[in-house]
Protein backbone atom coordinates (compact mmCIF):
# COMPACT_ATOMS: atom_id res chain seq x y z
CA UNK A 1 0.00 0.00 0.00
CA UNK A 2 1.31 3.45 -0.42
CA UNK A 3 -1.83 6.05 -1.22
CA UNK A 4 -3.90 5.55 1.69
CA UNK A 5 -6.14 8.04 1.26
CA UNK A 6 -7.04 10.98 -1.40
CA UNK A 7 -9.81 13.11 -1.50
CA UNK A 8 -11.02 16.77 -2.91
CA UNK A 9 -14.32 15.68 -1.60
CA UNK A 10 -15.25 16.01 -5.55
CA UNK A 11 -17.96 12.88 -4.80
CA UNK A 12 -20.09 15.33 -3.55
CA UNK A 13 -20.23 14.25 0.12
CA UNK A 14 -18.82 14.41 3.48
CA UNK A 15 -18.93 10.52 3.58
CA UNK A 16 -15.96 10.37 1.76
CA UNK A 17 -14.31 10.87 5.70
CA UNK A 18 -14.54 8.09 8.55
CA UNK A 19 -16.40 10.62 10.70
CA UNK A 20 -16.59 14.22 10.78
CA UNK A 21 -18.94 17.13 12.98
CA UNK A 22 -20.05 20.47 11.60
CA UNK A 23 -17.35 20.25 8.70
CA UNK A 24 -20.08 20.30 5.22
CA UNK A 25 -18.77 20.55 1.70
CA UNK A 26 -18.02 23.71 0.14
CA UNK A 27 -19.08 24.90 -3.20
CA UNK A 28 -17.55 28.51 -3.59
CA UNK A 29 -13.77 27.91 -2.42
CA UNK A 30 -12.73 25.22 -3.58
CA UNK A 31 -8.70 25.09 -5.07
CA UNK A 32 -9.14 22.57 -7.88
CA UNK A 33 -12.65 20.86 -9.03
CA UNK A 34 -16.17 21.92 -7.43
CA UNK A 35 -15.61 21.31 -4.20
CA UNK A 36 -13.74 22.02 -0.34
CA UNK A 37 -14.14 21.43 2.80
CA UNK A 38 -15.31 23.66 4.99
CA UNK A 39 -14.51 23.83 8.55
CA UNK A 40 -16.64 26.46 10.72
CA UNK A 41 -14.56 27.78 14.21
CA UNK A 42 -17.13 29.40 16.09
CA UNK A 43 -15.45 29.95 19.85
CA UNK A 44 -18.63 31.63 21.03
CA UNK A 45 -20.86 29.05 20.56
CA UNK A 46 -18.28 25.90 21.30
CA UNK A 47 -18.05 24.69 17.68
CA UNK A 48 -14.74 23.87 16.15
CA UNK A 49 -15.66 21.45 13.25
CA UNK A 50 -13.55 18.65 12.37
CA UNK A 51 -13.26 15.46 9.73
CA UNK A 52 -10.92 12.33 10.16
CA UNK A 53 -10.13 9.29 8.46
CA UNK A 54 -9.43 5.97 9.41
CA UNK A 55 -6.54 3.72 8.83
CA UNK A 56 -8.01 0.31 7.97
CA UNK A 57 -10.94 1.62 7.68
CA UNK A 58 -13.64 1.56 4.72
CA UNK A 59 -12.81 4.81 3.15
CA UNK A 60 -9.17 3.88 2.15
CA UNK A 61 -6.10 1.88 1.88
CA UNK A 62 -4.25 -1.00 4.26
CA UNK A 63 -3.82 -0.81 8.16
CA UNK A 64 -2.21 1.39 10.92
CA UNK A 65 1.50 2.52 10.05
CA UNK A 66 4.58 3.90 12.03
CA UNK A 67 5.24 6.41 8.91
CA UNK A 68 2.81 8.82 7.32
CA UNK A 69 2.97 11.68 5.13
CA UNK A 70 -0.07 13.92 4.66
CA UNK A 71 -0.73 16.91 2.42
CA UNK A 72 -3.30 18.90 2.61
CA UNK A 73 -4.60 22.44 0.83
CA UNK A 74 -5.66 24.74 3.16
CA UNK A 75 -7.31 28.34 3.17
CA UNK A 76 -7.41 30.51 6.22
CA UNK A 77 -10.22 32.87 6.06
CA UNK A 78 -9.25 36.59 6.91
CA UNK A 79 -11.48 36.53 9.93
CA UNK A 80 -10.12 33.53 11.51
CA UNK A 81 -7.71 33.97 14.80
CA UNK A 82 -5.07 31.56 13.28
CA UNK A 83 -3.19 32.46 17.53
CA UNK A 84 -6.13 31.15 18.35
CA UNK A 85 -4.41 27.35 19.00
CA UNK A 86 -6.98 25.69 17.00
CA UNK A 87 -5.73 22.24 15.03
CA UNK A 88 -4.27 21.64 11.67
CA UNK A 89 -3.26 18.26 11.81
CA UNK A 90 -3.47 15.86 14.24
CA UNK A 91 -2.63 12.23 14.85
CA UNK A 92 -3.84 9.21 16.99
CA UNK A 93 -2.94 5.82 17.55
CA UNK A 94 -4.83 2.66 19.34
CA UNK A 95 -7.02 -0.09 18.23
CA UNK A 96 -10.09 2.99 18.20
CA UNK A 97 -7.99 5.85 16.90
CA UNK A 98 -7.77 7.27 20.51
CA UNK A 99 -4.90 7.19 21.77
CA UNK A 100 -3.45 11.03 21.55
CA UNK A 101 0.40 11.37 19.37
CA UNK A 102 0.75 14.51 18.17
CA UNK A 103 -0.89 17.88 16.54
CA UNK A 104 0.15 21.38 15.20
CA UNK A 105 -2.02 24.17 15.29
CA UNK A 106 -2.61 27.13 13.53
CA UNK A 107 -0.49 29.69 15.14
CA UNK A 108 2.55 27.11 14.16
CA UNK A 109 2.74 25.35 17.40
CA UNK A 110 3.81 21.59 17.65
CA UNK A 111 2.36 19.28 20.51
CA UNK A 112 3.63 15.69 21.73
CA UNK A 113 1.62 13.55 23.93
CA UNK A 114 3.30 12.09 26.82
CA UNK A 115 3.21 12.15 30.15
CA UNK A 116 -0.50 12.34 30.28
CA UNK A 117 -0.20 15.83 29.15
CA UNK A 118 0.02 17.14 25.39
CA UNK A 119 3.13 19.05 25.66
CA UNK A 120 4.69 21.57 23.68
CA UNK A 121 7.52 20.89 20.91
CA UNK A 122 8.51 24.20 19.84
CA UNK A 123 7.09 26.61 17.29
CA UNK A 124 7.36 26.57 13.36
CA UNK A 125 8.81 29.04 11.20
CA UNK A 126 5.15 30.23 10.18
CA UNK A 127 1.46 29.01 10.89
CA UNK A 128 -1.73 29.53 9.12
CA UNK A 129 -2.08 32.67 7.02
CA UNK A 130 -5.25 34.40 7.23
CA UNK A 131 -5.19 35.53 4.17
CA UNK A 132 -7.63 34.21 1.87
CA UNK A 133 -5.15 31.80 0.10
CA UNK A 134 -4.68 28.21 -0.50
CA UNK A 135 -1.07 27.27 0.81
CA UNK A 136 0.15 23.16 0.72
CA UNK A 137 0.35 21.81 3.87
CA UNK A 138 2.82 18.58 4.30
CA UNK A 139 3.61 16.56 7.12
CA UNK A 140 5.41 13.32 7.98
CA UNK A 141 5.67 11.58 10.59
CA UNK A 142 7.32 9.04 12.66
CA UNK A 143 6.02 7.15 15.24
CA UNK A 144 8.31 6.63 18.05
CA UNK A 145 8.90 3.05 18.51
CA UNK A 146 11.05 3.57 21.86
CA UNK A 147 9.67 5.60 25.23
CA UNK A 148 12.95 5.71 26.95
CA UNK A 149 15.14 6.64 23.77
CA UNK A 150 12.82 8.67 21.50
CA UNK A 151 13.09 7.42 18.24
CA UNK A 152 10.37 9.56 16.40
CA UNK A 153 10.58 12.25 13.75
CA UNK A 154 8.94 14.61 12.54
CA UNK A 155 9.11 17.56 9.20
CA UNK A 156 6.33 20.24 8.34
CA UNK A 157 6.35 21.77 5.02
CA UNK A 158 4.53 24.58 3.58
CA UNK A 159 4.02 25.78 0.38
CA UNK A 160 7.44 22.99 -0.07
CA UNK A 161 9.42 24.89 2.37
CA UNK A 162 10.59 23.16 5.73
CA UNK A 163 9.42 25.23 8.53
CA UNK A 164 9.90 22.29 11.18
CA UNK A 165 11.76 19.20 11.81
CA UNK A 166 12.52 17.12 14.53
CA UNK A 167 14.35 13.67 14.29
CA UNK A 168 14.48 12.76 17.91
CA UNK A 169 10.53 13.12 18.84
CA UNK A 170 9.38 11.82 21.43
CA UNK A 171 5.20 11.04 20.12
CA UNK A 172 4.18 8.88 23.12
CA UNK A 173 5.19 7.55 26.58
CA UNK A 174 2.90 4.33 26.02
CA UNK A 175 5.18 1.68 24.75
CA UNK A 176 1.69 0.47 22.97
CA UNK A 177 1.25 3.41 20.59
CA UNK A 178 3.66 3.36 18.06
CA UNK A 179 1.29 3.15 14.52
CA UNK A 180 -1.10 5.85 13.42
CA UNK A 181 -4.48 4.82 13.28
CA UNK A 182 -6.04 7.62 12.98
CA UNK A 183 -5.47 10.98 11.15
CA UNK A 184 -8.12 14.27 12.05
CA UNK A 185 -8.16 17.37 9.77
CA UNK A 186 -9.20 20.85 12.32
CA UNK A 187 -11.05 20.46 14.95
CA UNK A 188 -9.98 21.78 18.38
CA UNK A 189 -7.39 18.54 19.87
CA UNK A 190 -5.47 20.56 22.43
CA UNK A 191 -9.08 21.74 24.19
CA UNK A 192 -7.27 25.03 23.97
CA UNK A 193 -9.83 28.17 25.22
CA UNK A 194 -9.45 30.21 21.84
CA UNK A 195 -9.92 34.52 21.69
CA UNK A 196 -13.73 34.62 21.59
CA UNK A 197 -13.07 36.72 19.17
CA UNK A 198 -11.50 34.32 16.73
CA UNK A 199 -14.29 32.84 15.12
CA UNK A 200 -13.92 32.38 11.16
CA UNK A 201 -13.24 29.44 8.74
CA UNK A 202 -10.79 26.84 7.33
CA UNK A 203 -11.59 25.52 3.86
CA UNK A 204 -9.25 21.64 2.79
CA UNK A 205 -9.06 20.98 -0.38
CA UNK A 206 -6.79 18.21 -2.51
CA UNK A 207 -6.21 15.84 0.66
CA UNK A 208 -3.99 12.92 0.32
CA UNK A 209 -1.79 10.66 2.72
CA UNK A 210 0.75 8.11 1.55
CA UNK A 211 2.88 5.62 3.39
CA UNK A 212 6.50 4.87 2.72
CA UNK A 213 5.56 1.19 0.93
CA UNK A 214 6.12 1.32 -2.83
CA UNK A 215 3.94 -2.03 -3.12
CA UNK A 216 7.46 -3.38 -5.05
CA UNK A 217 8.56 -0.78 -7.07
CA UNK A 218 5.30 -0.54 -8.66
CA UNK A 219 3.64 2.56 -6.68
CA UNK A 220 5.20 6.11 -7.02
CA UNK A 221 3.43 7.22 -3.89
CA UNK A 222 5.71 6.20 -0.91
CA UNK A 223 6.59 9.28 0.55
CA UNK A 224 5.62 13.61 0.19
CA UNK A 225 2.93 13.57 -1.59
CA UNK A 226 3.95 17.02 -3.04
CA UNK A 227 1.88 19.32 -5.45
CA UNK A 228 -1.27 17.84 -6.76
CA UNK A 229 -5.01 18.32 -7.98
CA UNK A 230 -8.19 16.10 -7.49
CA UNK A 231 -10.46 15.94 -9.83
CA UNK A 232 -13.82 14.34 -9.93
CA UNK A 233 -14.75 12.30 -13.14
CA UNK A 234 -18.15 11.29 -13.62
CA UNK A 235 -19.93 8.78 -16.21
CA UNK A 236 -20.97 10.42 -19.15
CA UNK A 237 -21.76 7.42 -21.80
CA UNK A 238 -22.36 3.79 -21.85
CA UNK A 239 -19.48 1.80 -22.21
CA UNK A 240 -18.73 -1.36 -24.45
CA UNK A 241 -19.89 -3.67 -21.45
CA UNK A 242 -23.18 -2.13 -21.96
CA UNK A 243 -25.72 -3.17 -24.95
CA UNK A 244 -23.89 -4.61 -28.59
CA UNK A 245 -22.11 -6.29 -29.20
CA UNK A 246 -21.42 -7.25 -25.69
CA UNK A 247 -25.17 -7.60 -24.81
CA UNK A 248 -23.72 -6.14 -20.75
CA UNK A 249 -26.84 -4.05 -20.36
CA UNK A 250 -27.97 -6.47 -17.60
CA UNK A 251 -28.75 -3.82 -14.40
CA UNK A 252 -31.89 -2.23 -14.16
CA UNK A 253 -32.41 1.92 -14.64
CA UNK A 254 -34.39 3.05 -11.77
CA UNK A 255 -36.80 5.24 -12.43
CA UNK A 256 -36.64 3.69 -16.41
CA UNK A 257 -38.03 6.59 -17.81
CA UNK A 258 -35.96 6.53 -21.14
CA UNK A 259 -32.94 7.37 -19.35
CA UNK A 260 -29.15 5.87 -20.14
CA UNK A 261 -28.12 3.48 -17.26
CA UNK A 262 -24.82 6.18 -16.66
CA UNK A 263 -27.55 8.81 -16.15
CA UNK A 264 -28.73 7.21 -13.09
CA UNK A 265 -25.55 6.77 -11.67
CA UNK A 266 -23.52 10.19 -12.50
CA UNK A 267 -25.43 12.54 -9.95
CA UNK A 268 -23.05 14.50 -8.11
CA UNK A 269 -24.25 14.95 -5.19
CA UNK A 270 -25.58 12.03 -4.68
CA UNK A 271 -29.40 11.27 -5.00
CA UNK A 272 -31.48 8.11 -3.61
CA UNK A 273 -34.10 7.97 -6.58
CA UNK A 274 -31.79 7.19 -9.35
CA UNK A 275 -29.79 4.23 -9.42
CA UNK A 276 -29.28 0.55 -11.22
CA UNK A 277 -29.81 -2.62 -9.61
CA UNK A 278 -28.91 -6.16 -9.92
CA UNK A 279 -29.97 -9.71 -8.73
CA UNK A 280 -27.57 -11.64 -11.00
CA UNK A 281 -23.87 -12.81 -10.24
CA UNK A 282 -22.00 -11.61 -13.05
CA UNK A 283 -23.95 -9.05 -13.75
CA UNK A 284 -21.54 -6.07 -15.09
CA UNK A 285 -21.79 -2.16 -16.53
CA UNK A 286 -19.03 -0.16 -17.23
CA UNK A 287 -19.34 3.61 -18.03
CA UNK A 288 -17.19 6.26 -20.26
CA UNK A 289 -16.14 8.94 -18.13
CA UNK A 290 -15.64 12.34 -18.43
CA UNK A 291 -12.31 13.13 -19.95
CA UNK A 292 -8.83 14.59 -18.12
CA UNK A 293 -8.41 16.72 -21.43
CA UNK A 294 -11.36 18.23 -21.25
CA UNK A 295 -9.66 19.91 -17.40
CA UNK A 296 -6.91 20.89 -19.74
CA UNK A 297 -4.19 18.00 -19.06
CA UNK A 298 -1.92 16.82 -21.64
CA UNK A 299 -2.41 13.10 -23.03
CA UNK A 300 0.93 12.12 -21.04
CA UNK A 301 0.61 13.91 -17.97
CA UNK A 302 0.97 11.74 -15.29
CA UNK A 303 -1.55 10.58 -12.71
CA UNK A 304 -0.73 9.89 -9.14
CA UNK A 305 -3.74 7.35 -8.44
CA UNK A 306 -7.27 7.06 -9.51
CA UNK A 307 -9.73 6.29 -6.39
CA UNK A 308 -12.92 4.76 -7.51
CA UNK A 309 -15.85 6.06 -5.18
CA UNK A 310 -19.54 3.69 -5.67
CA UNK A 311 -22.22 4.41 -3.37
CA UNK A 312 -23.99 0.88 -3.17
CA UNK A 313 -26.91 -1.20 -1.01
CA UNK A 314 -29.14 -4.21 -0.83
CA UNK A 315 -32.84 -3.95 -0.91
CA UNK A 316 -33.02 -5.87 2.33
CA UNK A 317 -31.08 -7.42 4.92
CA UNK A 318 -27.96 -10.00 4.22
CA UNK A 319 -24.58 -9.08 2.33
CA UNK A 320 -23.44 -9.46 -1.08
CA UNK A 321 -19.88 -8.46 -3.22
CA UNK A 322 -19.09 -6.13 -5.27
CA UNK A 323 -16.40 -6.14 -8.26
CA UNK A 324 -14.83 -2.73 -9.12
CA UNK A 325 -14.35 -3.26 -13.04
CA UNK A 326 -11.89 -1.72 -15.16
CA UNK A 327 -11.68 -2.24 -19.11
CA UNK A 328 -8.68 -0.60 -21.05
CA UNK A 329 -9.40 0.22 -24.56
CA UNK A 330 -12.35 -1.78 -25.03
CA UNK A 331 -10.42 -5.07 -24.36
CA UNK A 332 -8.41 -5.87 -21.45
CA UNK A 333 -11.00 -6.32 -18.33
CA UNK A 334 -9.54 -6.18 -14.71
CA UNK A 335 -10.98 -6.79 -11.46
CA UNK A 336 -9.27 -5.02 -9.67
CA UNK A 337 -11.08 -5.49 -5.70
CA UNK A 338 -14.13 -6.93 -4.35
CA UNK A 339 -16.49 -4.51 -1.81
CA UNK A 340 -18.99 -5.62 0.34
CA UNK A 341 -22.56 -3.80 0.98
CA UNK A 342 -25.26 -4.01 3.02
CA UNK A 343 -28.79 -2.88 3.46
CA UNK A 344 -28.29 -0.06 5.44
CA UNK A 345 -27.61 3.01 3.38
CA UNK A 346 -26.10 3.88 0.30
CA UNK A 347 -22.49 4.05 1.69
CA UNK A 348 -19.66 5.46 -0.33
CA UNK A 349 -16.92 3.18 -1.03
CA UNK A 350 -13.46 3.32 -2.09
CA UNK A 351 -10.71 1.91 -4.06
CA UNK A 352 -7.16 3.64 -4.30
CA UNK A 353 -5.20 2.02 -6.95
CA UNK A 354 -1.84 3.83 -7.41
CA UNK A 355 -0.89 2.33 -10.91
CA UNK A 356 -2.82 0.98 -13.74
CA UNK A 357 -4.20 -2.66 -12.91
CA UNK A 358 -3.88 -3.87 -16.84
CA UNK A 359 -0.44 -2.29 -17.34
CA UNK A 360 1.45 -2.68 -14.12
CA UNK A 361 2.54 1.14 -14.89
CA UNK A 362 1.90 4.77 -13.86
CA UNK A 363 -1.10 6.11 -15.06
CA UNK A 364 -1.64 8.27 -17.99
CA UNK A 365 -3.99 10.57 -18.57
CA UNK A 366 -4.90 9.42 -22.26
CA UNK A 367 -5.12 6.11 -20.80
CA UNK A 368 -7.44 7.10 -18.62
CA UNK A 369 -9.46 8.90 -21.37
CA UNK A 370 -9.69 5.87 -23.11
CA UNK A 371 -10.75 3.38 -20.83
CA UNK A 372 -13.83 2.69 -18.51
CA UNK A 373 -14.57 1.86 -15.10
CA UNK A 374 -17.78 0.17 -13.94
CA UNK A 375 -18.62 -2.66 -11.54
CA UNK A 376 -20.39 -6.48 -11.31
CA UNK A 377 -22.19 -8.55 -9.10
CA UNK A 378 -19.50 -10.88 -7.41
Amino acid sequence: MTRRFMSGVEAGSMDVFDSYNMAVVDTIYPRTGDYSVEFVIDPVGGTYAWADHLMGGTHGEGDAVDTIYVRAYIRGTSALDTASGLSVFGFYGGSIGSDKIVYFDTAGELYGYYGGVWNDLGGMVTGVDADDTYHLWEIYLKVSQDNVTPDGAITVKRDGAVVYTDTDLQTSDATTVTEVTRVVFAGNIGSVTPDPLGGGYLYYDDIAINDEDDNGGLDPNDGWPGAGAIYGLSPRAAGSMMGPPFDKDEWTPTPGTGEGNWEDVKDVPAVDTTYVTSAQVGDTETYLMDELSALGLSSSAYIAAVNYIIRGKLPSAGSETLDLVYLMNQSNESYPTSISVDDTTFEPIQKILGFDPVTGLEWIADSIDDSEFGFRQG
